[in-house]
């Protein structure tokens, strides 16, 4: 489903897989989740931080891959923050739902800070089959994604996500420099005897 969204941004690398947390099998307050797996299984200095009550179910063999085990919410909203990601940087985010079709009230809205600036000023809706793709989201200074998990009506089920730090693209200013750099260093070489 990313990969259709974005090939570019979700083709081979740099992906997140499942957010699964099956060993919740009590809710639990604020839970930290630090160095992230990418898709190879290699650690990262990104985290996962939930702010609040947390509660998952681990479905098994009912569903494949990552929808599986989910977050789950039956009313209200849940706060959670994304850390370690590039300070000032861009990402691309892929959200998944359930995944079960006929199972629509499972759909529910992801509230995102898309500037950095600190506010939820974006709004996604999180569709329980085909998820949504959320992209050219600027990280915070800090190198943060600030994000909120919101009930629409029924039950908001939230089984996984992926992000993508885009790679930054020089500013023209910055091109010209380099350029005059390697102009004069070609112009002094030249006249060395």
């Amino acid at each position: 489903l990313a990969d259709s969204a974005n090939p570019v941004a979700f083709g081979t690398a740099n992906v997140w897989n499942a957010l699964t947390l099956p060993y919740l099998d009590t809710p639990a307050t604020n839970p930290l989740f630090s160095n992230l797996e990418d898709d190879s299984g290699n650690p990262t200095s990104i985290g996962l931080q939930f702010t609040g009550l947390v509660d998952s179910f681990t479905c098994g063999a009912c569903a494949d891959g990552i929808f599986s085990d989910f977050i789950y919410l039956n009313s209200g909203v849940l706060d959670w923050q994304l850390t370690g990601l590039v300070p000032g940087g861009i990402a691309d985010l892929y959200f998944y739902g359930f995944g079960t079709s006929g199972q629509s009230y499972r759909t529910f809205n992801m509230a995102l800070d898309t500037t950095g600036g600190g506010s939820l000023n974006g709004t996604y809706t999180v569709d329980s089959v085909t998820g949504v793709y959320a992209g050219n989201i600027q990280v915070s200074s800090t190198g943060s994604i600030l994000g909120e998990m919101q009930v629409i009506s029924g039950q908001a089920s939230w089984s996984g996500f992926q992000v993508f730090e885009e790679t930054p693209v020089p500013e023209p200013s910055t091109l010209t420099l380099l350029g005059i750099g390697v102009v004069l260093i070609a112009i002094r070489r030249a006249r060395r005897p």
